[in-house]
């Protein structure tokens, strides 16, 4: 991991998840990439059968890997929760991924004050549209 990012500040050595009962650091399941995309959102819960959004807006994704990413966000979702997160891939195109909050962490941002790290699951994606 870099020094003097972001993510270093943050984050411990962010390759590391677990310790098994020998102390040995476990690796997480995919190497992650730093990232820093912003990015759209939308939270959203099953009522009455339905996916209803209940709150969106802008997020940063700090890193990534094929299993997961790290969102920083303004509001903590519930864990379990299913994000929808869209990022623009250049003039009209779109990419969507559904994500599963894991966990969430309070950070205190000189910048941006209180916020979240939202560590997600992927469920979906990516998949790729055309906006206008």
């Amino acid at each position: 991991m870099a020094t003097g990012t972001l993510e270093a500040t943050l984050i411990p050595d962010s390759s590391i998840l677990l310790q098994d009962e020998d102390k040995r650091p476990l690796p997480r399941c995919g190497e992650r990439t730093e990232s820093r995309r912003a990015c759209s959102y939308e939270v959203q819960e099953v009522v009455d059968g339905e996916s209803v959004v209940v709150s969106r807006g802008e997020t940063v994704a700090l890193n990534r890997s094929e299993d997961g990413v790290l969102l920083v966000m303004n509001r903590a979702p519930r864990t379990n929760q299913i994000i929808e997160v869209h990022a623009h891939r250049g003039l009209l195109r779109r990419t969507a991924h559904v994500y599963e909050a894991r966990w969430t962490k309070s950070v205190q941002m000189e910048s941006l004050g209180d916020v979240y790290l939202v560590g997600c699951r992927r469920v979906l994606g990516p998949c790729h549209y055309i906006s206008f």
